[in-house]
């Protein structure tokens, strides 16, 4: 599991060599809203974030065809309810895939826990998955 203290993190997500490496929804992890445009209507997920914490996480992956791509709270609060296809469509994503790259913009109050998770840095490779 890793633990994300700095405001940005770059990483693999997936553990290079565990066979039960599995995609994991981001709304089961860190949240989403119970009711179209209603903040109020906030559910937590695995991770323990507040409603205040989970508006301030971003998740961005690059498209092989150069497009980035985010996943965060707007997402969540409007398009789950209205278009969910939104989600499989192309457009948008909803979950860590193994072997996949991910930048993570967090500054909310508390350490961000994201199980499978594998930051790094120049020089640093702590053991990707590769698909």
């Amino acid at each position: 599991m890793a633990i994300i203290t700095t405001s940005k993190a770059l990483g693999w997500y997936g553990v290079h060599g565990e066979n039960n490496c599995v995609s994991t929804s981001l709304p089961n992890l860190f949240g989403s809203y119970s009711k179209f445009g209603d903040k109020s209507s906030f559910k937590s997920g695995t991770a323990g974030l507040t409603a205040s914490d989970f508006e301030k996480l971003q998740i961005w992956q690059m498209m092989p065809d150069g497009r980035s791509m985010s996943w965060y709270y707007i997402y969540e609060l409007y398009d789950r309810h209205t278009n969910p296809s939104f989600f499989t469509g192309g457009f948008g994503f909803d979950k860590l895939e193994c072997g996949k790259m991910y930048w993570i913009i967090y500054t909310g109050s508390s350490d961000l826990h994201i199980p499978g998770f594998i930051p790094t840095a120049h020089g640093i490779d702590m053991g990707r998955v590769s698909v």
